[in-house]
């Protein structure tokens, strides 16, 4: 378990973005591909 805290401006998508790694990233080693499928949905760009 953990604990968050937010601090961003209107429209961020920050919580929801760690709301859904929450739910659907098990614990453990991550499934890269989709920890970067729930990332791009979020509004995050991984460059690299």
């Amino acid at each position: 378990g953990g604990q968050m805290l937010e601090i961003t401006g209107a429209g961020a998508l920050a919580a929801q973005m760690f709301t859904a790694i929450d739910k659907e990233i098990s614990p453990g080693p991550p499934d890269v591909p989709k920890l970067l499928d729930v990332l791009k949905r979020n509004g995050v760009t991984v460059a690299g």
